[in-house]
């Protein structure tokens, strides 16, 4: 019965929203169907954390900003095929991984990469 417990998310929209369940985030991996640009927001963080998307290619690092209601968000491009950490306070708390044609991709196949990649602490 363990193989139906569903461990990433499946987004067909350019909204991310997330939930911290004090771990992790509520589904580790998270994979999105390509669009123009991504809105990510992640609630039931402590608003005195600090909350960065991190491109595991290059490094490149985006502060997320906590916002009145309660949340942080960040508006960016996500680039196709690369893994996203998502760290607290320099702790990886989840993963975004942008899928072209998301609904017939091996999604089992991608969520042991991201996992690899995050476990390699990114």
């Amino acid at each position: 019965k363990a193989e139906s417990i569903k461990k990433f998310d499946e987004v067909y929209s350019s909204e991310i929203n997330k939930s911290y369940d004090g771990s992790y985030l509520d589904r580790i991996v998270t994979m999105v169907d390509v669009k123009e640009e991504f809105n990510i927001k992640i609630n039931d963080i402590n608003k005195d954390s600090e909350v960065i998307l991190i491109n595991s290619l290059n490094g490149e690092k985006q502060d997320m900003i906590y916002t009145e209601n309660n949340e942080f968000v960040l508006t960016t491009k996500l680039d196709e095929g690369v893994n996203y950490g998502i760290l607290m306070d320099n702790k990886l708390i989840g993963g975004i991984r942008v899928v072209n044609g998301l609904d017939k991709a091996e999604k089992e196949k991608i969520y042991e990469e991201v996992m690899k990649s995050l476990q390699c602490g990114i």
